[in-house]
């Protein structure tokens, strides 16, 4: 009697592979088709957060299932395991990751170059957003924070106001103090009278430089000193290169802008940080969508500071008429209504 073969099993392509990695370390998955995902009622987390002075490492790269941590004592990187139900999570929202880059954490080291992560302290702050495609799962991007530098470019791409107003809620919201970086200046004449220029009307500091030329960098090397500062911002806005002006041995990836759409590509794949005498700073990959969390809709005036003195009803709409008339000459106007229609839409 012939026996029948067994199929042959189906070999992922490692490229394939190597992408998905990296789609999960920028945060930006395929979206799930709905139906398609099994619905599992979510394992109640029993851990709790351990004192902080019961910590020993700084998790400063995370990946699927481990991330790298700085050792406090002997400085040294160690690649560590994790499991969800050890280790604290605040909040009801589920999160991609139990850790996240900045978190303070306790490991216990099984090897020269391995351990893992036993245990967590609470954060006090931290900069999240809802993982795109994926319900009720919030992707954090760090934690723990003393500044967010929220990167941009007068040109090549062009200035983005959508994903900056976006930012600077987020950031509002967890108390981080925020600066605005105009980056690419070398490219344009003059940035007088242009959109960032507005930001400054408005309270928030604007910084204009060129990461390329190395010009007005100065300003901003003195405001993130001795501070742990995440860089964020759209592809090809020129965060990383911005990096590699500050710190002249940071290697991170640099990419440039497609010529068709105007936007950048993804280069650097997953937030890292960076352990430097003159302070810590992450570097984050670029960023095409940033979903706000834990904000109602009735609260959104209060992160806008030209309506934060404004009334306004639980779903975010103007109770007095006089101020909605005034408020319609403002220039956010309408960013304000398009991030209320996203959180409405929740």
């Amino acid at each position: 009697m012939s026996q029948s073969k067994k199929p042959k099993s189906k070999k992922r392509d490692p490229r394939s592979i190597q992408e998905h990695f990296n789609q999960w370390n920028r945060g930006d998955e395929p979206k799930i088709r709905k139906g398609a995902q099994k619905k599992k009622q979510p394992k109640k987390n029993m851990a709790l957060p351990i004192p902080l002075s019961e910590t020993n490492a700084t998790v400063i790269e995370v990946h699927p299932k481990l991330c790298r941590v700085l050792l406090d004592e002997i400085h040294e990187v160690r690649l560590c395991s994790y499991r969800r139900s050890q280790v604290f999570q605040a909040g009801e929202i589920r999160e991609r990751s139990p850790v996240t880059v900045g978190d303070r954490v306790r490991v216990e080291v099984t090897s020269p170059q391995d351990g893992m992560v036993v245990g967590l302290a609470e954060r006090k702050n931290q900069l999240s957003r809802k993982a795109p495609g994926r319900e009720q799962i919030v992707h954090t991007l760090a934690a723990n924070l003393d500044r967010v530098v929220v990167v941009s470019s007068i040109k090549d791409p062009e200035f983005s106001p959508g994903l900056v107003d976006r930012f600077l809620v987020a950031c509002t919201q967890q108390n981080i103090p925020v600066t605005i970086v105009v980056n690419k200046i070398d490219l344009v004449e003059s940035q007088k009278d242009t959109l960032p220029v507005r930001y400054s009307e408005l309270g928030y500091e604007v910084l204009f430089l060129s990461a390329k030329k190395k010009t007005d960098l100065g300003p901003l090397i003195e405001k993130i000193k001795n501070q742990r500062t995440l860089f964020c911002g759209h592809s090809g806005v020129g965060k990383t290169k911005l990096l590699s002006a500050i710190v002249p041995d940071y290697s991170g990836r640099v990419g440039s802008v497609n010529p068709v759409t105007g936007k950048g590509k993804h280069t650097t794949t997953g937030a890292t940080l960076l352990h430097m005498s003159q302070g810590e700073w992450i570097d984050t990959p670029g960023i095409r969508a940033f979903s706000l969390t834990h904000i109602q809709p009735g609260d959104l005036h209060l992160y806008f500071p030209e309506f934060k003195d404004d009334d306004f009803d639980n779903e975010g709409q103007w109770i007095n008429q006089k101020q909605h008339e005034i408020a319609k000459n403002q220039w956010r106007y309408s960013s304000y209504l398009r991030v209320l229609e996203s959180l409405l839409e929740e």
